[in-house]
């Protein structure tokens, strides 16, 4: 069996977006770890690469190892996808911000606007 890839990538967010984005990244040859809320979701990905309320039907690449730990997910990575639904989008910028690094580079994939305030996510 070969050793697994350290991750070099993270993506925050397990939906159909983010899954779809970690997908692409580890089919390219990178290792990914994907941030998922829940912790069934993170076992699902990582015991029979599948995200099935998401992605029905999709094998998931090896390379991808979820994990429900934020500051697991982030620390170390030197690029970050931040792929969270609007709604959540500055709770998980506020709990990212403790473990960032002026170093890591994060590029946002969310759209829509923020509820109450009405901006946009940049």
């Amino acid at each position: 069996m070969s050793a697994r890839k350290q991750p070099q990538v993270a993506v925050l967010g397990a939906g159909n977006w983010g899954t779809t984005v970690a997908q692409m990244i580890a089919t390219n040859g990178h290792a990914v770890t994907l941030w998922c809320r829940r912790a069934a979701q993170a076992k699902e990905i990582n015991g029979r690469h599948t995200n099935e309320k998401y992605l029905p039907g999709i094998e998931l690449s090896s390379s991808i190892r979820a994990t429900h730990n934020l500051h697991e997910a982030i620390a170390a990575v030197p690029l970050l996808f931040l792929i969270v639904p609007t709604k959540s989008f500055r709770q998980v910028c506020a709990a990212a911000g403790d473990v960032l690094s002026p170093e890591q580079f994060v590029v946002h994939g969310s759209k829509g606007f923020e509820n109450g305030t009405r901006y946009r996510m940049s």
